[in-house]
């Protein structure tokens, strides 16, 4: 009855061969030709960019849609980015990229041979990301629908692998996966777009950042963190901060590394959990689960944004949450509303259909931490949960 059953975006490659009897031919399916995109291709200055599935595109350059013209991408196409390189979106602009559950669209990086996992060797330099502008002048600025994003996010870039500024409610932002960023895999800033079925794993910083005023509404949010996660700074599945920042947030999953081995996990001055709201944000939140994270479950970590929960202006209802050390799965800072306690803010939010679990194990998942087999973040069939949400 507390939450939806999980939906997490599902990107299958099929292989398929095709043979008849045994004097019949096999037909085979070539590989797709590379087609290498340079600073000086005259492609890059035409009114609409097409990317075709027929071809495998090399990007070997930032590639900057300005206000008036249009990147298109066929269902099925790979792009392979180069180190260092990005993709914008300015304001005005239109990302037109609608895969298919089938089809999906990949980025990726460009000459990337590993097998898979979490890349641990500092030599691998990631690609920067998908940035998409908008303005209270454009407020569509396309569609980003079935869509996975890999390897992105650097140490010198400011943004997350997907970062959305100021894009407007009539753009579309669904069925996204986002693997093994460098950077937050997520970020709304300002803006008021809707977005939905969003899955960001073994994200190296947060996993979904809301912030500058973001307004949206977004639900079937999964967030899967991988033991080598970074828990050294502000690191959250869900960060929500800043004044004016009002998201309403249904069917969020965060799954933490539980007590896996990896990194040594210390908050060292600086708030990790789960779900963070720092700076004054305000929130809804429903229909949601939060387990498994070292040192921190909900963190409120704002004055103010304390204040706007206390009013009931804020709200968290029907979730669940777990942290590996119990004392904070329900987290106050001591010094943002003294006198009251981490005690105090536990015993408020368990007044309003919220349940506290004591191990990762109570939430009865078929296999949530197999982080090299098959892992998988939905309820066991038993699991009372599948009952449905509550509003």
């Amino acid at each position: 009855m507390l939450i939806n059953r999980i939906v997490t975006v599902a990107f299958v490659c099929l292989a398929m061969f095709l043979a008849a009897c045994k004097k019949e031919s096999v037909f085979l399916e070539r590989p797709k030709p590379e087609l290498s995109i340079k600073a000086t291709d005259k492609r890059l200055k035409a009114a609409t960019i097409h990317l075709q599935k027929d071809t495998v595109y090399v990007l070997q350059t930032d590639l900057v849609i300005d206000s008036g013209k249009v990147l298109e991408i066929d269902a099925g196409t790979l792009i392979k980015v180069a180190t260092m390189q990005s993709i914008t979106i300015k304001a005005g602009g239109k990302l037109l990229a609608q895969g298919t559950k089938e089809e999906p669209i990949v980025f990726t990086l460009e000459g990337y041979t590993s097998s898979g996992g979490v890349e641990t060797d500092t030599r691998i330099k990631n690609w920067k990301g998908i940035s998409l502008y908008g303005s209270p002048s454009s407020k569509n600025s396309g569609i980003l629908s079935y869509t996975r994003i890999e390897f992105a996010g650097t140490k010198k870039g400011e943004s997350a692998s997907l970062y959305l500024n100021n894009v407007g409610s009539e753009t579309r932002v669904n069925n996204i996966q986002v693997s093994y960023s460098n950077k937050p895999a997520f970020e709304f800033s300002g803006g008021n777009v809707n977005a939905s079925h969003l899955v960001a794993y073994s994200t190296f910083f947060s996993d979904f950042i809301l912030r500058n005023g973001y307004k949206g509404k977004l639900q079937h949010l999964l967030a899967f963190k991988h033991p080598y996660s970074y828990f050294n700074s502000l690191n959250a599945g869900l960060l929500i901060e800043d004044e004016g920042t009002f998201p309403i947030i249904s069917n969020l999953t965060v799954i933490g590394p539980d007590n896996n081995k990896g990194l040594v996990f210390s908050n060292q001055g600086h708030p990790n959990a789960g779900i963070i709201a720092n700076n004054g944000a305000r929130f809804h939140i429903r229909n949601s689960a939060v387990l498994g994270f070292p040192i921190g479950g909900f963190y409120l970590n704002s004055r103010e944004s304390a204040l706007s929960l206390q009013s009931r202006e804020s709200t968290i209802k029907h979730s669940i949450f777990h942290s590996n050390t119990n004392s904070r799965t329900f987290f106050l800072n001591p010094e943002v509303y003294k006198p009251n306690t981490s005690a105090n803010l536990k015993a408020f939010l368990l007044g309003f259909d919220n349940l506290e679990k004591q191990s990762s194990k109570d939430f009865q998942l078929q296999s949530p931490f197999n982080y090299y087999g098959t892992n998988s973040p939905d309820p066991s069939p038993d699991n009372p949960t599948r009952s449905g949400a509550r509003t």
